[in-house]
């Protein structure tokens, strides 16, 4: 192939040129991809993704064994015969203690006593859930409790006629959703004993079964009459009365 003089000239000249903007666009592209390139993270910000991370999962099956665990080992003799204030503010000043004492609370298929336990410190430092379908779960889970004597004795349920017992109210304050699962103690002759001096020799003396305990619940629920009487017939003809009266 034959070039003449002034190609031959204009060759070297091209070369530099292109040499040139091969650079330019090299040289734009590093700045391009510099541009949009993720500074690596630091170990402030991987240490906070871990915390949030550990945080949105604190309500695992594995914590909420852990913390049904943590209850049993004490029990609620511990926790409200003997009041140990230490143990009840260890559990509450835990991380996320709220959520995490309603989770197990509301968890149908955790162990009964631990739920129970975790439902009555929940009412014993802030309440139970005003959600209708919560409270229905927590008056399931009521009603177990007096029927199985979670309690131990009676005394935390209170007197009929009295409404002197924490865990009573706590079942009281379920309202409405609390009425169906008591109707179904209402046949309960299983006695409720009482501990202690004054309170023991009255609940005692009157032979309180599960079924008076119930049946004064609802008249306080529903806002109807429920004589107490001495005589445990008496009061079995008032129950009856109170079931016909829920028909």
């Amino acid at each position: 192939m034959n070039t003449s003089k002034g190609e031959r000239r204009a060759l070297p000249m091209l070369v530099v040129m292109l040499a040139a903007l091969s650079s330019t666009v090299q040289a734009c592209g590093k700045n391009d991809r510099d541009h949009h390139r993720v500074p690596p993270e630091s170990a402030e910000n991987r240490s906070m993704s871990s915390n949030t991370s550990n945080h949105e999962h604190s309500d695992s099956p594995h914590d909420k064994a852990t913390l049904s665990d943590e209850l049993l080992a004490v029990g609620y003799d511990n926790f409200f015969h003997r009041m140990d204030e230490e143990a009840l503010d260890r559990i509450w000043r835990a991380p996320n203690a709220m959520n995490r004492l309603a989770e197990l609370a509301l968890d149908v298929n955790a162990e009964p006593l631990a739920r129970f336990l975790a439902a009555e410190i929940l009412a014993h430092k802030h309440s139970l859930p005003e959600d209708v379908e919560k409270q229905t779960k927590l008056a399931e889970l009521y009603a177990t409790a007096l029927a199985e004597n979670f309690t131990g004795t009676a005394n935390p349920w209170g007197l009929p006629g009295t409404l002197d017992g924490a865990t009573g109210e706590h079942v009281v304050s379920l309202g409405e959703a609390a009425v169906p699962h008591l109707i179904g103690l209402l046949d309960n002759d299983a006695r409720a004993f009482y501990e202690g001096s004054q309170e023991a020799t009255y609940g005692n003396s009157y032979a309180y079964r599960v079924k008076d305990l119930a049946a004064f619940y609802i008249s306080r629920i529903r806002d109807v009459a429920f004589a107490i009487d001495r005589d445990p017939d008496v009061r079995d003809r008032e129950i009856a009365k109170l079931k016909q009266s829920l028909q």
